[in-house]
């Protein structure tokens, strides 16, 4: 697997959802209101990544220095923005996966999400606070 391809992978996020049923796709201000202030924990070969979601539209996360390596990336944390077009969470990383923004359809509960994005991978991540 190339590279960015699969720092992609690992970055991808997911939302929390109220009483919805687990294939139920979660929507924008559904979706914003979830995000804002939490951190979410993608699920990823090598354990968990964690991704914070700000109120104010921006994320950071922070791995470890093997997965950055594994994942050719030259630093082990990054900052960036998200935002919510249509039903759609997008983010974009200052440095990570070639500064490329990225969307997600989410799917899931309060605990557990799984994601699509938008070329057909796949991931699912679980819910913090």
């Amino acid at each position: 697997m190339k590279k960015s391809a699969f720092l992609a992978v690992l970055l991808m996020c997911a939302s929390p959802v109220f009483a919805q049923g687990e294939d139920e796709l979660i929507k924008g201000d559904t979706l914003r209101k979830m995000l804002s202030g939490r951190t979410i924990y993608v699920n990823t070969p090598f354990g968990e990544l964690p991704i914070r979601y700000s109120g104010n539209g921006t994320m950071s996360s922070s791995s470890s220095t093997q997965l950055a390596a594994m994942a050719g990336e030259p630093t082990s944390s990054d900052t960036g923005q998200w935002w919510i077009s249509g039903n759609r969470l997008c983010q974009r990383w200052q440095v990570w996966v070639q500064k490329r923004s990225y969307c997600f359809e989410m799917r899931g509960s309060m605990k557990s999400v799984t994601w699509r994005r938008s070329d057909g991978k796949t991931g699912t991540a679980r819910i913090g606070s």
